[in-house]
């Protein structure tokens, strides 16, 4: 797809600009690919992929238009930020243009596809970030929904999804005490790539002779992180396994990660069986992919639904994985 960015006066890092209209590209159109034709004798009469964006700027407004255009026509969106906020440091300009930028993209974009994605205008970021920070500010948990909705247009069962795994975060890191840490085992493949996502990923069919090296280096990685924690006197409290899908490794792979945790790194503190909310999204995460429509709002008929192998696993470890990304 070519994409025209005519924003003049505001190249600050232009790559990164560019950067937000190609994620939001990916969101909408994921078998295109970006081009930047030359400024040169370039006109846009007779296309039907391409998308042209255009700021404007009066005393009281800025207007950021998007215009795209497709084989089946051409939809255009304008999205209106305070001219004053344009005045701020480079960096606060940027955060303000590239959702402006998105967000009338994504408006001119979706009115063409006739329909919006599940996860909505969200690229580039975990979906339980944003209710996480507005939860953190103040905002009840209604309200940190209403703005996932409103602002980025994410369906309701999304935003409650992305809500209870906030809440579920925020709880453990509240009952963190001195001595304790959180740890982060990251597996970057996917069965398929989520829409909105800039995480560092790979399609696991395309990358399954990497899968198994990976693992190795893994399992060596634990070994010497329990080492480091125990050397500074730190115990796990809980244990975060993400990435990445975590069950695109096999029940065997996923078997030996889990047993090499438990070996190598002191869960003392962790939190055992019994806490049902975390239960729940450990349900949400571990099998929503696999087992689409088998998670329930129960924790115990959650685990009920899961195959033995993987219920296994779970309460083999006895630790509990917060999942705080989202799946598709």
């Amino acid at each position: 797809m070519k994409l025209y960015l005519d924003l003049d006066n505001y190249d600050y890092q232009p790559e990164r600009y560019k950067y937000a209209v190609e994620q939001m590209m990916l969101t909408l159109f994921p078998e295109e690919r970006p081009e930047y034709p030359p400024r040169e004798g370039r006109t846009l009469k007779g296309e039907t992929n391409a998308a042209r964006f255009t700021l404007r700027r009066s005393p009281v407004w800025t207007t950021v238009r998007a215009q795209v255009y497709r084989p089946q026509g051409m939809g255009q969106a304008a999205v209106r930020v305070g001219s004053g906020q344009l005045d701020r440091p480079p960096e606060q300009v940027y955060h303000t243009l590239q959702h402006a930028l998105k967000m009338a993209f994504y408006q001119a974009g979706t009115a063409l596809l006739g329909g919006e994605p599940p996860w909505g205008a969200l690229t580039g970021v975990r979906p339980v970030k944003l209710p996480t920070r507005a939860m953190l500010a103040g905002a009840t948990e209604a309200q940190a929904c209403r703005e996932l909705e409103r602002e980025y247009h994410v369906s309701p069962r999304r935003a409650r999804l992305a809500v209870e795994c906030a809440r579920a975060s925020l709880a453990e890191d509240r009952q963190l005490e001195e001595g304790q840490v959180s740890l982060y085992i990251g597996i970057p493949f996917c069965p398929t790539r989520c829409a909105y996502c800039s995480f560092v990923s790979a399609d696991v069919g395309r990358a399954l002779k990497l899968v198994d090296p990976y693992v190795e280096a893994l399992l060596e990685e634990v070994r010497r992180t329990g080492q480091v924690l125990e050397q500074a006197g730190l115990r796990v409290r809980t244990l975060y396994v993400g990435g990445g899908t975590p069950t695109t490794l096999s029940a065997s792979q996923l078997d030996r990660l889990l047993a090499a945790a438990e070996a190598y790194l002191d869960g003392a503190g962790c939190v055992r069986e019994g806490h049902e909310a975390m239960y729940d999204i450990i349900a949400h995460a571990m099998v929503l992919e696999q087992y689409e429509g088998r998670c329930v709002a129960g924790a115990a008929q959650a685990l009920q639904s899961v195959p033995p192998i993987v219920r296994q696993m779970l309460t083999q470890l006895k630790l509990v994985c917060a999942y705080e990304g989202g799946g598709s």
